[in-house]
């Protein structure tokens, strides 16, 4: 039980599934953004335009 409610497996999966897209994609951002830092290449510079 949870919160005073039964979360079925069903629930369970849904929530899960939701959640793991964006957790595969956290790590692999984290670790682009240490190389990118630590090598110091340029990043994107937005300039207005002329």
């Amino acid at each position: 039980m949870l919160a005073g409610r039964d979360v079925g497996g069903e629930q369970m999966h849904v929530d899960a599934y939701a959640a793991v897209p964006f957790l595969c994609w956290l790590p692999n951002l984290v670790v682009a953004e240490f190389l990118i830092r630590r090598r110091k290449l340029p990043s994107l510079r937005v300039t207005p335009p002329a």
